[in-house]
């Protein structure tokens, strides 16, 4: 029924969805798509969760919620087109909090866009993308910050650039799925035998009642949900659930 092809559940305007679809048009990856506000009431807590910010990424037995953790998916079953086409992890990951302070911030009309100009320093050299001939991370970062702060009069070397970006986009298919067919990737999920140690504290309170967040011995965090009778998980990440 999942044909092979990811599933991005998100809630409406989520602009982690919108990275995490960037990230698979690079990744040359069809997907398949639904709301939270569509799923079924038990999956309510999950639902919750989900509007509240975090996209849920289902790929085979593995599922991430949160855009860093749903970026290590990506990375890890399909390396290539890498993320960070010139190996640098760095920078890309700390413009995703440049890029969310740039897209959820006062817009000043008039004064310009300072985000559309620096992404314009750095093609100044001839290069098709920010880390060089292919589309990464930096890219889809950037892109939100300056289409979220303005929609056009950006310099000649941004405006071919978000063309580029625009196009990426709408290289790949997507198309949403019935609720019925969201419980067969729900399904296909890992089970959860060793859960880890329930982590207890600010992180685990802000999560919806009926999940639970687990730590396991290698720092690892994983969300817990019950699902027919038995828990299923989910990856997550610190930084997803500091932002």
């Amino acid at each position: 029924m999942t044909e092979g092809k990811p599933l991005l559940i998100s809630g409406q305007s989520c602009r982690m969805a919108e990275r995490i679809s960037l990230a698979l048009a690079i990744k040359g990856l069809s997907f398949r798509t639904a709301e939270a506000s569509a799923l079924k009431e038990e999956y309510s807590a999950l639902s919750r969760f989900i509007e509240q910010g975090f996209p849920l990424l289902l790929t085979g037995k593995n599922g991430a919620a949160g855009w860093v953790t749903a970026l290590d998916l990506l990375e890890k079953t399909k390396p290539e087109p890498s993320l960070f086409p010139n190996s640098n992890r760095g920078m890309p990951i700390a413009l995703s909090f440049w890029s969310e302070h740039a897209a959820s911030g006062p817009h000043h009309a008039g004064l310009g866009n300072p985000h559309a100009d620096l992404v314009a320093r750095q093609l100044t050299d001839g290069r098709a993308f920010l880390q060089g001939d292919a589309p990464g991370l930096a890219d889809i970062e950037s892109y939100i910050a300056v289409r979220h702060t303005s929609k056009d009069n950006h310099p000649p070397l941004v405006s071919s650039w978000m063309k580029k970006m625009t196009g990426l986009k709408k290289s790949v298919a997507s198309e949403p799925v019935e609720v019925r067919q969201v419980g067969y990737y729900l399904q296909n999920l890992e089970p959860v035998s060793r859960p880890g140690k329930e982590v207890i504290g600010p992180l685990a309170d802000a999560l919806p009642a009926g999940l639970k967040l687990y730590s396991q011995e290698n720092s690892a965090l994983n969300i817990a949900f019950p699902f027919d009778g038995k828990s299923k998980s989910l990856a997550i990440s610190a930084v997803d659930l500091d932002r």
